[in-house]
């Protein structure tokens, strides 16, 4: 099936428009990355580099970076659940089908992220194009019970002939978060920041969600 771009952006702020604890999740995301965030970030920023190789690990983004990421694949499991099971389905049910399918989701985004990161490295182009082919392997696994190895099969196939248009649905994803974000970034970070987390996204997981069912009829 082609995709059809403005359904799946209207289907994806009408999800989340009639189900507004996703947008709580959102909340929570937001919080918790930000309880995350190093504690010396502003020193690293400032150039004041701390020569204690426990400290740079940790304050620094090492073991932060690695919790963040955790927490960001947990959390977009169950927005996607959520945005695809509708309000019967219970947040704790989204909770607990994430928890069930967690170790499949980190091993196959950690296959993913190796994957596009060589085609990045080799020209950039192939990069992208693998980053639009493998974008929908967590709604595999999460919606159609797949493994790591079958949920990238899935997305392949699923964004078969259709590669430009979700193409563009990124790029347009990415042009809107820019116009609601940055402004607000102008005039605080910690604001900008907690409506990336309760809004963006929830929206953009959403609508990739909406997206890939659309795909799939």
């Amino acid at each position: 099936m082609k995709l059809k771009i403005k359904e799946s952006v209207l289907d994806g702020f009408k999800v989340v428009k009639n189900n507004p604890v996703i947008l709580f999740v959102g909340l929570i995301y937001a919080i918790i990355i930000k309880l995350l965030e190093p504690k010396n970030l502003a020193q690293l920023l400032d150039g004041e580099l701390s020569y204690n190789l426990y400290d740079f690990v940790y304050s620094y983004g090492g073991l932060n970076l690695i919790a963040i990421i955790s927490v960001s694949i947990f959390i977009n499991g169950v927005i996607i659940v959520m945005a695809a099971k509708g309000k019967k389905f219970s947040t704790m049910s989204a909770v607990k089908l994430v928890a069930s399918k967690y170790i499949i989701l980190l091993l196959s985004s950690i296959l993913v992220f190796a994957v596009t990161s060589l085609g990045l490295i080799a020209l950039i182009l192939p990069g992208i194009f693998l980053f639009i082919k493998l974008l929908y392997f967590e709604q595999a696994i999460l919606l159609n019970n797949k493994g790591v190895v079958e949920s990238l099969k899935m997305s392949w196939n699923v964004t078969r002939e259709n590669w430009l248009g979700i193409f563009t649905l990124v790029i347009l994803i990415s042009l809107l978060s820019l116009v609601i974000v940055v402004p607000i970034d102008f005039f605080s970070r910690y604001i900008a920041d907690l409506i990336g987390g309760i809004l963006i996204v929830p929206l953009v997981a959403t609508i990739y969600t909406k997206s890939y069912l659309q795909l799939k009829k």
